[in-house]
């Protein structure tokens, strides 16, 4: 599940932020996209006062560095202010899928009821139901990272998102579709 040791007494809330993961560079610093993530991170934590739980492992594609992403996150978080103590153990997750199944190992665990799913804009369909899909009993709210990129790097990540989420519902052709607009309230500047 996950590298560090999962206490359920640790923490006494039944709400937490979570945080999904992309690209770090070879010496571990964030990319930008990761970084507008874990900004928005940060406020909703701050804002809702709750714990972090952060995905990401290693892959060729997203982390070559011997930490798994979640830590790089985890210490970029800090740096803005989000206490050590604040984080639950991290996912191990190479993929979108694997952040879903392996977070709902965690929220199970520490009986999680609701979580502030933050991810970016493009990315916030996809992440949603994978996070539904393992973990259908938990209240979700969506709160999306706005994408700060080039017309052609942000439709070439929406282009991929389309194909990901079509194969998703291939792959679960009973799963209810969502609009993206009854999850996710405009994303503001």
């Amino acid at each position: 599940m996950t590298h560090q040791q999962a206490d359920p007494h640790r923490f006494q809330c039944e709400t937490i932020t979570l945080v999904l993961g992309y690209k770090n560079t070879p010496q571990g610093e964030l990319l930008a996209i990761m970084q507008q993530r874990a900004s928005e991170a940060v406020k909703v934590a701050q804002r809702f006062n709750t714990p972090v739980l952060c995905t990401g492992g290693w892959g060729d594609k997203f982390n070559r560095h011997s930490l798994p992403h979640a830590r790089h996150v985890q210490n970029w978080m800090q740096q803005q202010g989000i206490a050590a103590e604040r984080f639950l153990p991290y996912a191990a997750s190479r993929n979108t899928y694997e952040d879903g199944k392996l977070s709902a190992e965690i929220i199970r665990l520490f009986r999680i009821k609701k979580v502030y799913l933050v991810t970016s804009d493009f990315h916030m369909l996809r992440g949603f139901l994978w996070l539904r899909h393992f973990n259908p009993q938990v209240d979700i709210i969506c709160k999306a990272a706005k994408t700060l990129a080039t017309e052609a790097e942000l439709q070439a990540l929406k282009a991929h998102e389309k194909q990901a989420i079509a194969q998703f519902y291939r792959d679960f052709p009973d799963t209810q579709t969502v609009d993206i607009a009854a999850i996710m309230p405009p994303v503001s500047d």
